[in-house]
């Protein structure tokens, strides 16, 4: 019935670009993205809200700020600044999370109405997955505030009249984490329920996503139906409690979202949005704590 109600849900509530799984770290899906427009602001900065359902009965709150600079009529650059809190009967956490930053070419028009761009980029996190609770005891990562990564971003973006497509890879290329969460070792409470991550070593991710932009008064109002597949390019690594490492079975495969956006330009240099995702496929197991039954986010956009 849970599930029935999201996917209603999805079909008559806003969004942006927001993935149930975090779409890898809800960070790589939303830079270079906002604009197909031939003249781009020099300069764009944002602020939103995240609200995220996991599972176990964890609420992920997660503020942002971004900003965006045209460079010239090819160039542009990205930022994008993230913390997280999580809480539930287990713990309450906050931290820093990750600081992403791309550069953005626009590439020569494909004949009269294709216009495309490649953006290249890294995610840079600014705190350690080893956040504990009172007792000391190390916690899964759905409450740690960042992966504890360094992630290669790769993004190629077209767009065709009202539509829009996107690939993205987001690559780690740190190794191992640092979190020490092991369900069977652990004195939390509900400690077998939270997937094992000890120095996790994440994979890949590739990204696909499809949007319709539809426009209406007078085209301040934009709604935007969005998939998203992602495809985990492989299995997932930990260390066990021997001090081995050893593959996370099932935490490989493909992860399938939709999503949509409401967007409304208050003014030429204004926009508000309410975004909205949930899952139709999830992985059968997915150890770095991204997943989510349901995300929101709220957001604000100046440009000048």
């Amino acid at each position: 019935m849970n599930r029935l109600y999201y996917l209603l849900l999805l079909l008559i509530l806003p969004f942006s670009n927001v993935i149930a799984q975090g779409c890898s770290d809800a960070g790589v899906c939303t830079l270079a993205s906002h604009n197909f427009e031939e003249d781009l602001p020099k300069n764009t900065i944002g602020i939103g809200l995240g609200y995220g359902i996991a599972d176990n009965d964890v609420t992920v709150i997660t503020p942002f700020l971004e900003y965006a600079r045209s460079i010239n009529s090819q160039w542009s650059v990205s930022l994008k600044l993230t913390a997280q809190g999580a809480n539930s009967d287990v713990a309450n956490t906050f931290g820093m999370g990750d600081l992403f930053a791309t550069l953005d070419y626009r590439l020569p028009q494909l004949g009269s109405k294709f216009t495309h761009r490649f953006a290249l980029g890294g995610k840079f996190n600014l705190s350690s997955p080893d956040l504990t609770d009172d007792n000391n005891e190390p916690l899964p990562m759905v409450f740690q505030p960042t992966l504890g990564t360094i992630d290669l971003l790769l993004a190629y973006h077209i767009g065709y009249k009202h539509w829009e497509g996107s690939l993205y890879l987001q690559q780690p290329i740190s190794g191992a984490n640092t979190n020490a969460f092991l369900g069977n070792t652990s004195g939390i409470d509900m400690a077998e329920n939270y997937p094992n991550s000890n120095m996790l070593n994440r994979k890949g991710d590739l990204l696909l996503r499809v949007a319709y932009n539809i426009m209406s008064a007078g085209d301040r109002l934009k709604i935007q139906p969005s998939i998203l597949p992602i495809l985990h390019l492989g299995e997932d690594e930990i260390t066990n409690d021997q001090g081995d490492i050893v593959s996370v079975e099932g935490s490989d495969g493909l992860t399938l979202n939709g999503s949509i956006i409401v967007e409304y330009q208050i003014k030429n240099t204004q926009a508000v949005y309410i975004n909205l995702g949930s899952p139709f496929i999830n992985r059968e197991v997915i150890p770095d704590g991204l997943k989510r039954g349901l995300v929101a986010i709220a957001g604000y956009r100046f440009q000048f």
